[in-house]
């Protein structure tokens, strides 16, 4: 029997266990020294990723309104189909409905070039909007704010279009569709 291990020269399980848990130790610590961020500071706070891409078709014609300062926006509504097999294996879709928003020029162009029923793909961030309604009930709903619009089907030749200042931080105004 060798000194470390079994009589095969192979580490035991105990031993086996602890090089494993020294490897993931290893990968951990780099993960988090990639993923998070300690600064100088060291608070270890986990750097965020926040990206959404979707394929959908628009269930209404974009409304394109200005806020009291004239920045345009625009709220679109965006249906995601979802084949999936159902219970007796048959094909079957369901639809997933998602708001968007969009700003600045983009929401110009959208509200110019879309309208129902039109396929987009849309790139932008995941948003939670929060307000509190007429009855006093605390609501809130996601919605992502586009940074990004590809026109993929319609009159004009598919193109895309990227809003001139990305998408960052939610406006200090408020609109109300």
């Amino acid at each position: 029997m060798s000194e470390n291990g079994n009589e095969a020269g192979r580490p035991t399980n105990e031993e086996a266990l602890a090089e494993a848990n020294e490897r993931l130790e290893t990968r951990l610590d780099s993960w988090r020294d990639k993923h998070y961020d300690n600064g100088s500071e060291g608070n270890g706070k986990m750097n965020g990723f926040n990206r959404v891409v979707m394929v959908g078709r628009l269930t209404r014609d974009p409304e394109v309104k200005q806020t009291k300062s004239g920045r345009a926006v625009s709220d679109l509504a965006l249906a995601v189909r979802e084949p999936y097999k159902g219970q007796d294996g048959e094909p079957a879709e369901r639809s997933c409905f998602v708001d968007i928003v969009v700003w600045g020029k983009l929401a110009e162009t959208c509200g110019e070039y879309l309208k129902k029923g039109r396929v987009i793909l849309v790139e932008g961030r995941l948003q939670l909007d929060r307000w509190q309604a007429a009855d006093g009930q605390k609501r809130s709903k996601h919605r992502i704010t586009a940074n990004r619009i590809q026109f993929l089907t319609g009159d004009r030749k598919d193109t895309s279009v990227t809003a001139e200042e990305p998408a960052v931080a939610a406006p200090a105004e408020t609109v109300t569709f």
